[in-house]
């Protein structure tokens, strides 16, 4: 299966109640409050599937491991605030409104054709990077499709959060 990367379009009184929550160390399950948000919301969501790791490295050079959070481009990836670990099975974060509008701008400034020419395997499998593909050669430019279309799906989703001026919600598990 693999760790997969979800983003999800949040009304930030939505948000704001789920730190309350957390703030308040009332006993949340913050895995199960967002699977319910995502699966009865008519709110933008966006899957990037196992990507995630690599489109960072792609654009920022940084690895999961090393993160930090320094950039936009990190922060449409990862989240720009972390929840805490202990309330959940996976890796939960959210980008508040203002931060939003933000990685929108420098997506849209981003050439990712320019990253993707000097795309090296060979620096994604020494670095550890996720998914672990990096030795299927062959399927080099089925690899730099898959991230300029994941590129392209995170672009075009916080665009439209901006828009809407609503909080987005980042989940890997």
């Amino acid at each position: 299966m693999g760790l997969i990367a979800n983003y999800q379009e949040i009304e930030t009184n939505e948000l704001d109640e789920i730190i309350e929550s957390i703030e308040s160390e009332e006993n949340i399950d913050l895995s199960t409050k967002i699977d319910f948000l995502s699966e009865s919301s008519t709110l933008n969501q966006y899957n990037m599937d196992k990507m995630w790791d690599s489109l960072n490295f792609l654009i920022s050079g940084e690895r999961f491991e090393d993160l930090t959070f320094k950039n936009l481009i990190s922060d449409a990836v990862f989240g720009s605030c972390q929840f805490p670990e202990n309330i959940s099975d996976q890796y939960l974060s959210f980008v508040a409104p203002d931060t939003v509008c933000d990685i929108a701008d420098e997506l849209n400034e981003i050439d990712i054709d320019s990253y993707l020419e000097k795309f090296n395997m060979n620096e994604f499998a020494k670095n550890n990077i996720y998914p672990e593909i990096w030795e299927y050669t062959d399927e080099k430019d089925f690899i730099k499709c898959d991230l300029k279309k994941c590129f392209e799906g995170l672009k075009d989703f916080y665009t439209e959060i901006a828009k809407n001026g609503n909080s987005v919600l980042v989940s890997i598990g």
